[in-house]
């Protein structure tokens, strides 16, 4: 069973949104709703990312092959990106074990 998250699609768009149009700070907005500037800043790189599917409720947890994960490490270890660029950049391109 996937993570039930403390805010709903639309509360995560409408802080993107409201970012977007310089209507706050990553810092003010998250003081607003009490999480983490980084959340927002999270949430902000997803959305850019992937639009409103971003924030998609999972049904399970995800399940990863060896050779994905090899891939992903090695692109990390080889300074490609971020955990959170790789994570971002990856997720189109999953290969789950169903």
């Amino acid at each position: 069973m996937g993570r039930k998250s403390q805010f709903t699609k639309e509360e995560k768009i409408k802080i993107v949104q409201r970012y977007d149009s310089g209507d706050g700070s990553q810092e003010t907005l998250g003081k607003e709703i009490s999480v983490d500037s980084k959340t927002i800043k999270n949430w902000i790189d997803r959305y850019h990312a992937y639009g409103e599917s971003a924030f998609d409720e999972k049904v399970n947890n995800s399940s990863y092959t060896k050779e994905f994960k090899e891939k992903v490490v090695l692109a990390y270890l080889n300074g490609e990106g971020s955990y959170r660029q790789l994570a971002i950049r990856y997720k189109d391109n999953e290969q789950r074990i169903c």
